[in-house]
C-alpha cells in the first residue's frame, strides 16, 4: 500500500501513483484506491452518459480499452483494468478525471487550473485543456516560483475569510495551503508577475523553496485567480 496526500486528503493506494510525493501512513485514510471487480452497470441509475453512470453516491466510469472505475461516496476508487497492457496508463486517469469526480462527490470546489506562488500569493490559471495552464506553471517554476498545483485546484471555504487552495501532491509542488483573493485587473497581471520576480522576493526564491521542503514552509497567503487567456494580453 502506498500513501499520499492529494488536494488536502490522505490517500492510501494499492496502485502506485508516479509523480506524487509519498505521504505518511495513516490508519484511517480519507480516500482508498484499490484494484477490484467493477460492474458494467449500476442499478437505479439517476443520470448517465456514453461512458458513465450515476446511482446515488456511486459513479461508474469506463475508459474503453483502459479500465472501469467505480467511485464510492467520495472515499473510494475501485479500478478494474480491461487488459494488463493498460495498467501503466491507469494512474494518469486516477490523478486527473477520477480524482476530480471524487472531489465533487465530497462537495468540494474543483477548478481546472494550475497554480504557482507569486509575490506571497497563489496565482491560479484557469482554462480548458490545451490552453497552456501547465505550460505556464512549468515555465514559472523553472524561474524559481513555487508550484502549488498542476492540473486541477481544490478550494475549501473557511467560516470567515477567503477559501483555501490545496496543493495537488505532485512532486515539485509546494505542500502548503494558500488563501484566495479576488483577481487583479487583467491589464495589470503581466506587470505584477514581472515585478514579483524570485530574485526580488526572498519567499519565492529557489533557496526558500529548499527550506520549505526541509520543514520551514512560508505562511499561508492570499491568491490571485487569472484566466490563461491573459497570456495574450
Amino acid at each position: 500500500m502506498q500513501f499520499y496526500r492529494v488536494s488536502g486528503l490522505s490517500v492510501a493506494s494499492e496502485i502506485d501513483l508516479p509523480g506524487l510525493i509519498a505521504g505518511t501512513p495513516e490508519l484511517a485514510p480519507q480516500v482508498t484506491i484499490r484494484r477490484g471487480p467493477v460492474p458494467e452497470s449500476l442499478p437505479a441509475t439517476t443520470a448517465s452518459g456514453p461512458t458513465w453512470l450515476i446511482a446515488g453516491k456511486q459513479f461508474l466510469f469506463r475508459i474503453p480499452d483502459i479500465a472501469r472505475f467505480l467511485l464510492n461516496d467520495g472515499s473510494e476508487i475501485v479500478v478494474a483494468p480491461e487488459s494488463e497492457a493498460s495498467v501503466t496508463d491507469i494512474p494518469i486517469f486516477i490523478l486527473g478525471t477520477m480524482f476530480g469526480i471524487l472531489l465533487h462527490q465530497r462537495e468540494q470546489i474543483v477548478l481546472h487550473a494550475s497554480a504557482v506562488r507569486v509575490n506571497g500569493k497563489a496565482v491560479l490559471f484557469c482554462g480548458s485543456s490545451g490552453a497552456g495552464k501547465s505550460t505556464l506553471a512549468a515555465a514559472l517554476a523553472q524561474r524559481g516560483y513555487l508550484l502549488v498545483t498542476d492540473d486541477f485546484s481544490t478550494l475549501t471555504a473557511e467560516d470567515l475569510g477567503a477559501p483555501l487552495v490545496h496543493p495537488d501532491g505532485r512532486s515539485g509542488s509546494h505542500q502548503t495551503q494558500y488563501k484566495c483573493a479576488p483577481a487583479p485587473r487583467p491589464g495589470r497581471f503581466r506587470q505584477r508577475t514581472r515585478q514579483a520576480s524570485p530574485s526580488s522576493n526572498a519567499s519565492n526564491s529557489p533557496s526558500s523553496a529548499s527550506k520549505a521542503e526541509a520543514g520551514s514552509p512560508p505562511p499561508s497567503s492570499r491568491a490571485w485567480l487569472a484566466h490563461s487567456s491573459l497570456l495574450s494580453v
